[in-house]
């Protein structure tokens, strides 16, 4: 059998280099069984993001910013249940009633990275 691969030349280096970004979160706009029936999330601090029907994705560094908050807003016909870590929704899942959702470091630990804003 023969080995096709070459080692590298003696005068060649390979760097490689990693930098942290933060972490990553996700935010979804929902009806309580899943369907379309939503309104709208968006992020609003530290920066404030693109208003959407469907989902969020952003990192966040800690160690710049303590926290960060989302905020949902209900559409004309569909009333705003609460923020939820998981789905499908559940007594035990409920974060918050309010419409801003607001996320500290030592937040993360209970409840993830994925957050739900329910609609009716």
């Amino acid at each position: 059998m023969f080995n096709l691969s070459l080692p590298l030349p003696p005068g060649c280096t390979i760097a490689l280099s990693a930098s942290f970004e933060g972490n990553f979160f996700e935010a979804f706009s929902t009806g309580t069984v899943g369907d379309a029936i939503s309104g709208s999330v968006q992020l609003t601090y530290p920066t404030v993001g693109s208003t959407t029907t469907t989902s969020v994705r952003f990192t966040h560094d800690y160690d710049t910013y303590e926290f960060f908050s989302l905020e949902a807003d209900e559409s004309y016909t569909n009333a705003f249940l609460g923020w939820y870590k998981a789905f499908p929704t559940g007594s035990g899942n409920l974060l918050t009633t309010s419409s801003t959702l607001t996320v500290y470091y030592e937040d993360e630990a209970t409840n993830g990275n994925k957050f739900y804003a329910v609609f009716d």
